[in-house]
C-alpha cells in the first residue's frame, strides 16, 4: 500500500500535537531521539529518503501504548509498519532490538 494511503487510513492528519504518544512511549523514554509524534510529523512532510535511513525508525516495540493514548485515535503501529516496509524496500534493515540480548541468549542456550 502506497505511504499516502497509509498516511490516510491511519488518520495521521488529525494529529493534535499533544505529545501523549511521545509521553507514554517506553522508548521515548530512554532514547530521547526518538519519538512516535516526531516520526508522524516527518512523515507528513513528505516521507523523504532522509527519514527512510534514520535508524530510529526500527526502535518502536510496537507495543501499542501511543495507538491507546492518542485522543486522536491515530494507528502509529501501521504508519510505523508502513514506513518501514518503504525503507527496507531501500536496502535498509532492522536492527536488533536490545542490542541482540535475545539472539545472543538463544545461541547460548543451543
Amino acid at each position: 500500500m502506497p505511504l499516502a494511503d497509509v498516511i490516510r487510513n491511519s488518520h495521521a492528519l488529525l494529529c493534535l500535537d499533544c505529545g501523549k504518544c511521545t509521553g507514554i512511549c517506553p522508548v521515548a523514554r530512554c532514547n530521547r531521539s526518538y519519538s512516535p509524534r516526531s516520526l508522524l510529523n516527518r512523515t507528513l512532510r513528505g516521507g523523504d529518503n532522509e527519514l527512510l535511513k534514520d535508524k530510529n525508525i526500527w526502535s518502536c516495540l510496537t507495543c501499542k501504548l501511543c495507538d491507546e493514548q492518542c485522543p486522536a485515535d491515530i494507528d502509529y503501529i501501521t504508519l510505523t509498519q508502513a514506513i518501514r516496509f518503504e525503507a527496507n524496500k531501500l536496502g535498509e534493515e532492522a536492527l536488533c532490538s536490545h542490542g541482540g540480548a535475545a539472539q545472543s541468549l538463544m545461541r547460548i542456550m543451543s
